[in-house]
């Protein structure tokens, strides 16, 4: 009896030990790991705020209109993103790479949404529901949703985790568009 009760903590020491080695050595990292999730994230976030800059400098060489550029890094960092259903379409059977979607959803304060809305009137464009639905993008209280497709992949060593955004631009710069908007509206005092 003693026996096989030594024979059994060993075999369950050795099998927790396997999951161990597999997580020190990186093993392969999934779609919904918290650490692949943020870096969807602060992928998304790096793009929106690079190509909110380069519009930026765009409207003040050709429209000569002054963008406080404090004023636009303020206005992203009130933007929020979740990486929500996420699912694995595909796992790469000679590496540790992942295929992932993600239903991404920004939500946009109400505030910001509004002086979009008022410089768009100006300038009679469509507001930012309709031009949400002409770009395909669900929009609902003052929540962006569009499917991101995501590669998720760890170094060699295991230390780091590497994840590529397939297909953000049409919302990034969707995104981009009502931040810089809500900057530039003539009526703002």
């Amino acid at each position: 009896m003693k026996f096989k009760f030594l024979a059994l903590i060993g075999c369950m020491l050795l099998v927790s030990g396997c999951d161990k080695v597999q997580s020190m050595t990186g093993g392969i990292v999934k779609c919904d790991n918290e650490t692949a999730k943020q870096l969807v994230v602060e992928s998304f976030s790096k793009t929106l705020s690079d190509i909110s800059a380069e519009r930026v400098k765009e409207i003040i060489d050709t429209e000569n209109v002054t963008v406080d550029m404090g004023k636009l890094r303020s206005t992203l960092q009130q933007i929020t993103f979740n990486v929500n259903d996420v699912r694995t379409n595909n796992s790469d059977p000679n590496s540790n790479k992942q295929y992932c979607a993600t239903e991404f959803v920004v939500k946009i304060p109400a505030q910001i949404i509004k002086d979009a809305d008022a410089a768009r009137a100006v300038y009679n464009e469509n507001n930012i529901a309709q031009a949400a639905v002409l770009s395909d993008l669900s929009f609902e209280a003052n929540q962006l949703k569009k499917e991101i497709e995501y590669l998720v992949q760890p170094t060699d060593d295991g230390k780091k985790v590497y994840v590529t955004l397939e297909n953000p631009d049409a919302l990034a710069y969707f995104v981009r568009d009502i931040a810089v908007d809500s900057l530039v509206n003539p009526n703002r005092g």
